[in-house]
Parts: C-alpha cells; sequence; structure tokens
C-alpha cells in the first residue's frame, strides 16, 4: 500500500483531549498526545529551501520538549509530502536529503538523555534512488567516549538493505526495510522484513518496543512485517549518542545516506498500537 494520493481526515480524539484539540484546529496544527517525545514536521519552507541557511539553525520539535535536530549538509524543504493533512493538520513539506545530508541531535537539551523501554519510533519515508544500503534513522555510538565495548555496530538502524541479493542468505529480499538495534543486555536484535522499497512511493514506518509483551515489531504502512520476542528496552548508553535522521553510522564512520525524503518523524513513549499511528487515518477502510 502506497500511502501518497490518499485522503486525509482528522485524528480521532479521545475526550480528555477537547482542549488541546480546539486549540490545535484553530492554530491548524497537530495535537500533540503527551506519550510524544519528539515529533519533527518539516513545516517551515519554502519549498526548494535549504533547512538550515545559518549555522545556528535548528529543525524545530513541535512537541513541548524542544529537542531540536541539527542540520549537516543541504537538506531543502520539498512539496511533495505523503498526504495534504496529517493529525487533522496542514502537511506543506517535508525534508529531501541528497548525500551528504543529515540531521543531528544537538547536545544540550537533547533526544540523546531520553531513556527508552516502551516505545514508538514513526517516520514517512520514500527514495529517489535504490543504490545500496540507505539508513533512515540511527543512532550513534559516540566515536570520542564508547565505553560500551559494542563492536562496530551503531545502536539502532532503521534502514533500507542493500539492493544485491545476499549469497550466504537465499531468503533475503533485496532493497527490504530492516531493524536493528542494541538492547539493553547489549544484545543486537535484527528484524528483516519481505518487504522491498520501490522508488517514489512514500512508506510509513513504525518501530514498536513493548516491554509488557517484550516484544520488538516493524511496521510498514500499518501492517506487522517483523517481530523479535524477549524485548526488555533499548540500551541507554552512557556516552553522548546521537539519534540521526538521513544517516548510519559503522565502526564509528558516518556512511548509509538516504537518497530520498522523510516527513512527520515522531518519537513517542509508549507502544502505540497501528490505530495510533501517524498514518492511521491516511489507510483503506
Amino acid at each position: 500500500m502506497v500511502v501518497a494520493g490518499l485522503a486525509a481526515v482528522g485524528m480521532k480524539l479521545a475526550k480528555g483531549d477537547d482542549q488541546a484539540a480546539g486549540k490545535a484546529a484553530a492554530e491548524k496544527l497537530p495535537v500533540i498526545p503527551p506519550s510524544t517525545v519528539a515529533y519533527y514536521r518539516f513545516e517551515n519552507g519554502p519549498a526548494d529551501g535549504a533547512l538550515s541557511t545559518q549555522p545556528s539553525d535548528v529543525v524545530a520539535d513541535s512537541s513541548p520538549n524542544g529537542y531540536g535536530l541539527m542540520v549537516y549538509g543541504f537538506p531543502f524543504y520539498d512539496p511533495n509530502v505523503p498526504a495534504e493533512k496529517i493529525g487533522g493538520a496542514p502537511n506543506k513539506f517535508c525534508a529531501h536529503f541528497k548525500e551528504p545530508s543529515n540531521l543531528s541531535n544537538i547536545a544540550v537539551q537533547s533526544l540523546n538523555s531520553v531513556v527508552f523501554k516502551d516505545f514508538t519510533i514513526e517516520t514517512f519515508v520514500k527514495f529517489d534512488s535504490l543504490g545500496n544500503t540507505q539508513t533512515i534513522i540511527g543512532r550513534d555510538i559516540d566515536p570520542r567516549a564508547n565505553t560500551e565495548n559494542l563492536g562496530p555496530f551503531a545502536l539502532f538502524y532503521l534502514s533500507k538493505g542493500s539492493s544485491k541479493p545476499n549469497p550466504k542468505n537465499p531468503d533475503y529480499v533485496p532493497n527490504s526495510f530492516q531493524l536493528q538495534l542494541t538492547t539493553d543486555q547489549k544484545q543486537q536484535v535484527q528484524i528483516v522484513s519481505p518487504v522491498a522499497a520501490k522508488v517514489n512511493n512514500w512508506y510509513h514506518l513504525a518501530v514498536v518496543g513493548d516491554t509488557t509483551k517484550q516484544t520488538l515489531t516493524l511496521y510498514i504502512n500499518g501492517t506487522q512485517v517483523g517481530q523479535v520476542t524477549g524485548f526488555q528496552g533499548m540500551l541507554a548508553p552512557k556516552s553522548n549518542s546521537s539519534w540521526t535522521f538521513g544517516r548510519g553510522q559503522y565502526d564509528k564512520k558516518s556512511g548509509d545516506w538516504l537518497q530520498g525524503s522523510m516527513d512527520e518523524i515522531r518519537f513517542s513513549n509508549v507502544a502505540l498500537t497501528p490505530d495510533k499511528f501517524l498514518d492511521s487515518e491516511l489507510r483503506p477502510k
């Protein structure tokens, strides 16, 4: 299922959200649930304008926490969005990435400091090309102060895999969506979906960690495409390990740049069900 082109309607709200919903509707803003830790919407524009024109510019966080993102390279605002409305609010722009551009946390008042047990991480993504592995959302190991002894892998990868077949794994689907993260037990867990990305299609991706059910689940367009059990939480690193958007890291070196667009990146501190995802109102009923 491709999200682009589907009609969007307002997000359903709980009774206690009526006042917030009224204010958001008047200001044409999305309702921000209390579980939202960070939310990046890329709505400043203008079309084809750079996300950053000054060294001090940051991408604003729509949540009350103010976890802004530093801009590297020249990602730009693109009006080719997954839907004209998300959560009942107008959606005018997305962030378009070309190698080697990306976004990352700023060290002060940062998303880096948040410890995730139950969580949901969501984004919309679209690819311009399918060459090479492309990391959509990652989390670095701090190259200056790695005291974790975790080897060459970064702490989190939500990515599109290689476009080439894997001789060691005949079941591997080229260009499939993948998730890999380090748990609080310092173990690497991985989900490789059977779903292959296509160019110029918008996809909604959601990663859900549920410590009550002890599951880690990957969803594409609201459909579960992979799950592992025994999950008890993500690693809370001792050092300043940045979340990144549009690139990955291996052996402490940046790479696997995204060639495409991202929109509506949201971190929540609860294990959301698919009916609460950002794309829930965009799916066929």
